[in-house]
């Protein structure tokens, strides 16, 4: 998962077809003064700091998932670490929000949901002056607004301050409070459907909680989410929107594709032939159907039936690099494997004078280490195994 930056990259897509491109574009130029703010130790926009509250901190998950801190049922704090397990354990949290850091996870993520954010209040700012449509009927029925309640909503946004047209307060507290609840309840339903979050009852419930089926869904649970929260809510509606949003999420999953390509083959010894494989006009096609919200859990059941009549998977470009297949596409299987190959070459090389230890063995064995996917860090594993035949053979 030490990639998994390029994974949120993609939510762009659905981002600009929920909220629209001049929506989005208008609160745009703010990225940079709030790189500048930053850059000063000033974290302060109000409008975020308004719109993040209503929606129960949601532009806030660095600090919503802290390992460090533990709270008992009484408000106090506590060590937890009573055993050798529990320190394990809070190392690998540790190491797990090192890697949700130094992927882009967190920041890619920030900058995305600060931007849905305002394009989605903007959107209704842009309804109260403009008479614009916010969105379907139907869609605005699935976040619990009728039409009594759109007119309240546009009636309250005579609280807002804006400039030239662009939002820039929404003075909630000068709002009737019901109106603001379900105001909040509405954006927050929709902005975690645009930045695709895990809702409780999400998913498959054996599969989320007994040990095989949460072994076989590691990594995958965005995959699992985006079934009904993309696919099915897509297939119900069947309008222009959902043609945008499949188009969009595909056209962006593509892009993020190459980049990611790009940079992966940065420093790599093989590097022409690494990009003559990755960036095949059908490669890009399929990644890019692939990693798109609406593919959903689709390619995992078709590589697998691929796998068994062909013995090669159709897609096979998961961002995490794992198998796409159900049994095999999995953390735990993929580091068994991948330990037993590196060391098996490891005892033949030693043991007989027949069998070189290659390229492949060396790959296997280094895939173990942590953070080996992190760019920069691949690139260097990946060249020490240069002067290695490239694959092991037995010589008679």
């Amino acid at each position: 998962m030490n990639q998994v930056g390029f994974a949120q990259l993609m939510e762009m897509g659905p981002a600009l077809s929920h909220v629209g491109w001049l929506q989005f574009m208008k609160h745009v130029p703010e990225l940079r003064k709030m790189i500048k703010r930053m850059e000063n130790g000033n974290y302060k926009d109000n409008l975020l700091e308004e719109l993040s509250d209503a929606m129960g901190g949601w532009a806030n998950g660095r600090l919503m998932h802290q390992v460090t801190n533990q709270i008992d049922d009484f408000g106090a704090t506590f060590n937890g670490h009573t055993n050798k397990w529990d320190k394990l354990e809070r190392g690998l949290d540790h190491m797990g929000k090192f890697t949700a850091n130094m992927s882009g996870f967190h920041s890619i993520n920030h900058m995305l949901q600060n931007l849905t954010m305002k394009g989605m209040a903007q959107n209704f700012l842009d309804y109260s002056l403009k008479n614009k449509r916010v969105m379907s009927t139907d869609r605005l029925r699935e976040l619990g607004i009728d039409d009594e309640l759109l007119s309240k909503i546009k009636h309250e946004y005579r609280h807002v301050e804006s400039k030239n047209g662009k939002l820039t307060r929404m003075n909630f507290d000068k709002w009737d409070p019901d109106v603001h609840a379900k105001f909040s309840y509405a954006i927050g339903l929709w902005g975690r459907r645009i930045i695709q979050e895990q809702d409780f009852g999400d998913g498959v419930s054996y599969l989320m909680s007994k040990e095989l089926g949460k072994t076989l869904i590691q990594f995958r649970t965005f995959a699992i989410t985006a079934y009904s929260k993309q696919l099915l809510h897509g297939l119900k509606h069947r309008d222009l929107q959902t043609a945008s949003l499949f188009l969009h999420s595909t056209f962006f999953a593509g892009l993020v594709y190459v980049g990611q390509t790009h940079l992966q083959a940065t420093g790599r010894h093989d590097r022409r032939e690494f990009l003559r494989k990755r960036l095949e006009p059908e490669a890009i096609a399929k990644a890019a159907f692939q990693r798109s919200a609406y593919a959903s859990i689709f390619p995992m059941f078709a590589d697998s039936a691929a796998e068994m009549v062909t013995g090669e998977p159709f897609f096979n470009s998961r961002m995490s690099e794992l198998a796409t297949n159900v049994w095999t596409g999995n953390a735990s299987y993929d580091w068994i494997e991948k330990a037993s190959s590196g060391v098996s070459g490891i005892a033949r090389a030693g043991l007989s004078n027949n069998y070189d230890f290659s390229q492949r063995d060396w790959n296997n064995l280094y895939r173990t280490l942590p953070f080996q996917n992190m760019l920069g860090i691949q690139q260097f594993l990946h060249n020490l195994g240069t002067d290695l035949p490239k694959y092991s053979e037995d010589r008679y």
